[in-house]
């Protein structure tokens, strides 16, 4: 349940980050693209330092989209009940 090559090299980062994000209630989140992600990381890891300077060069943005969703969307809830 992919999308095409095509269609998504006409997305905006909007549609990118929305059929991505973990949000069942987005109508444009596709479950199978944010899967192929999780499966693409051990490729990335066999990039070794090209992969881990990608990391660095876009850390901000990166660790603000961890930190959403691992804190807010996991942590908070188990242990402050929000």
């Amino acid at each position: 349940m992919l999308p095409t090559p095509e269609a998504v090299n006409e997305w905006g980062s909007e549609q990118f980050t929305s059929a991505l994000r973990h949000d069942q209630n987005n109508g444009k989140y596709n479950r199978s693209l944010r899967q192929l992600l999780h499966v693409g990381f051990k490729v990335a890891a066999k990039l070794g330092d090209r992969y881990l300077k990608e990391l660095e060069s876009h850390e901000t943005v990166i660790s603000r989209n961890v930190t959403a969703n691992l804190f807010e969307r996991h942590m908070r809830p188990v242990f402050l009940g929000l």
